[in-house]
């Protein structure tokens, strides 16, 4: 007997159900890997031409349909739940979207309007103290906020203005910082982001810039007169999943190095010849980044970094020099460093960076090693033999050469400092951020002095435009 999908209802349940969609049988038909077990689930609601149906055959559109579910969930993670009936008359399993849209939700790029529809039917759940009542009405047209919500304790009574932020990055938080400002100036409302999930290091992001908040795993942090939550350290309740593309990917991150370095450009093409990348690449980072809250497509078509310091937190979160090829080495000990300094001095294919780079520009930390970039195999097995280096154990040389984790993006924007190659700002604070001698201090002071007076500012009108766009 073939085994077909068995599921216990949610509201029974009280918890997901959560597979992977192993594979795509047509239109409305999908088999599930839910624990070590296949299943076969139908959609409710939906009923799209056969493919696959021993008689009918291949019926019109119906190839269109198998297509269009194929982009949809195939090798994704979704969450199912029961219509009132949990088979068909065929034993095959019927399920829906928590979020009652009628078909398989991807809970890992979940849509704003099924984050609103699970805070509002879930509520309860969400905030862990007893509520005498509340209501939810979305917000007036002409107010910046997405919903409000009032809510009713033993202490009494409060409003709040929500935002909702699906997939939160730290320039998307830091938008909405913007907004909630003017929102708390205006009326009494406690502004409130609501999102699907907030990490530790983004809940202390918003908790540093003043910004409330709630998910769904139940994290929140509310300080109102009638209500207080400090709750944190839960786990995602929902599967996530990365984007699709990543504008901090090796060759995607030309873009935005460009956009640091130049603060705007004239438009898709443009940029892409700036950086020496297909228009049809570049046009698919610039959307993901302008999803992640990272630029902004003005109206005149040009591309605009928006953001830029909490860009670079986001991206410093995931980037780690250890990613980086390493091999450990002493110098010789007499005229080994003005030996090395000369020999860079004539490389193409090597440059500074950690301390080393960040001591050219100025003295920030008294470190003695040298972290070098080698852009080839080749340029590294040279500068081993030019050397006289000595190979030793992980922590105990001086000189540590790098094949870059960022193969074909670590050399962009390099520059000569007496004639000696260093690698770009941007690349000393991703590498330093997470060194552990001292190096994050010496990142932010590089943030502090260098990056942030080259970043061009630029500021939004009362209803969140650009300042040239109003």
């Amino acid at each position: 007997m073939p085994r077909f999908l068995f599921i216990l209802a949610f509201i029974l349940m009280q918890t997901p159900i959560v597979g992977i969609v192993e594979r795509m049988i047509d239109g409305d038909t999908i088999q599930v890997l839910i624990g070590d077990r296949i299943e076969t689930v139908r959609y409710i609601g939906v009923d799209t031409p056969e493919t696959v149906h021993p008689v009918r055959g291949i019926e019109p559109y119906g190839l269109a349909a198998s297509a269009f579910n194929r982009t949809l969930v195939e090798g994704r993670q979704v969450r199912l739940e029961l219509d009132v009936e949990s088979r068909d008359n065929r034993g095959t399993g019927c399920s829906r979207s928590v979020a009652n849209n009628n078909y398989v939700t991807n809970f890992g790029n979940m849509r704003e309007q099924e984050l609103r529809d699970y805070v509002r039917d879930h509520l309860n759940e969400l905030i862990p103290i007893h509520l005498s009542s509340w209501s939810w009405e979305p917000a007036p047209r002409k107010e910046s906020y997405d919903a409000l919500l009032e809510l009713a304790t033993v202490s009494g009574k409060f409003k709040a203005a929500c935002e909702f932020v699906v997939a939160p990055t730290r320039a998307k938080i830091a938008r909405v910082q913007e907004r909630m400002a003017r929102i708390h100036k205006g009326s009494d409302h406690l502004p409130l982001l609501i999102s699907d999930y907030l990490s530790e290091p983004l809940q202390a992001f918003c908790r540093e810039a003043g910004v409330p908040y709630l998910d769904l795993s139940g994290n929140a942090w509310i300080e109102h007169p009638v209500l207080v939550i400090h709750r944190s350290s839960q786990p995602p309740r929902f599967p996530t999943s990365k984007p699709d593309r990543t504008p901090f990917a090796d060759k995607a991150s030309l873009v935005l190095r460009f956009l640091f370095a130049e603060g705007q450009t004239g438009g898709v093409r443009e940029l892409a010849r700036s950086v020496g990348l297909n228009p049809g690449y570049v046009s698919r980072i610039i959307k993901a980044a302008e999803e992640l809250g990272y630029v902004r497509i003005l109206r005149n078509k040009s591309i605009r970094l928006v953001a830029p310091e909490e860009v670079l937190g986001d991206w410093a979160s995931i980037y780690h020099w250890k990613r980086n090829r390493i091999r450990h080495f002493t110098l010789p000990k007499r005229g080994g460093e003005d030996s090395l300094l000369t020999r860079l001095k004539e490389s193409q294919n090597a440059a500074l960076t950690m301390h080393a780079g960040a001591n050219l520009i100025d003295k920030y930390v008294d470190y003695r090693g040298w972290h070098i970039y080698c852009r080839t195999v080749h340029e590294q097995t040279a500068l081993e033999k030019d050397l006289a280096l000595t190979q030793v154990e992980s922590g105990a040389g001086d000189v540590i050469l790098m094949q870059p984790y960022y193969r074909e993006s670590a050399f962009y924007g390099l520059r000569f400092l007496g004639g000696v190659p260093v690698v770009s700002d941007l690349q000393l604070y991703l590498d330093l951020f997470h060194f552990p001698v001292r190096g994050q201090e010496t990142a932010e002071r590089i943030l502090t002095m260098r990056l942030r007076h080259k970043i061009p500012i630029h500021y939004e009108d009362q209803n969140g435009r650009p300042d040239d766009e109003s």
